[in-house]
């Protein structure tokens, strides 16, 4: 019997430390929100609420209670722009939706700088450019317009084909910062 007990020991020590660090963490939760609020309005508030709900949703944290400002400030001036946007769309009938997403809290350069590549203007010219001495060839070796084209003419082409119900297309994927992702 005491063994057991033994056994069972580190476990109920290793139970309450995750309980004691749940309450720790979920205070400084509640203690960041209260700095942020201080004389804040009750829109403010409001948009505070969907901010901590956005957090949760995405696994967001931050380092100092500063950045948290800082990216609450941006996600309040996203959102407002996203609601404006949506406004004037459905106002013109446009059938699209502009919502919250993982990058909220992020400015336009930083997500710019984050996930985008550099536009072609900002390559050296010497590598925007690949040029032969034999000049222009085409994908097999040819010179265009030397190559026999190739017509099925057992089928017709369908007047539409949905490549989702093939399989073809497969859902959007996160790859990270440019360049980092697999082939």
């Amino acid at each position: 019997m005491a063994s057991s007990s033994k056994r069972s020991l580190p476990c109920v020590l290793l139970l309450l430390l995750a309980v004691f660090h749940h309450g720790c963490s979920s205070a400084r939760a509640h203690r960041r929100a209260g700095d942020m609020e201080g004389s804040m309005s009750t829109d403010d508030s409001s948009m505070i609420e969907r901010f901590q709900r956005w957090k949760a949703a995405y696994n967001k944290s931050y380092a100092t209670v500063a950045e948290e400002r800082r990216r609450f400030r941006v996600y309040a001036r996203n959102m407002a722009y996203i609601e404006a946007t949506n406004a004037e769309a459905e106002a013109a009938g446009l059938t699209y939706e502009l919502g919250e997403t993982a990058y909220t809290d992020l400015t336009n350069q930083e997500f710019m700088a984050m996930y985008t590549a550099p536009a072609p203007a900002q390559l050296p010219a010497d590598e925007s450019v690949i040029t032969t001495r034999a000049g222009p060839v085409d994908a097999v070796g040819g010179a265009p317009g030397q190559l026999p084209v190739y017509v099925n003419l057992s089928t017709s082409a369908p007047a539409s084909v949905d490549w989702r119900a093939s399989g073809a297309v497969t859902p959007a994927k996160n790859q990270g910062r440019c360049g980092t992702h697999n082939p």
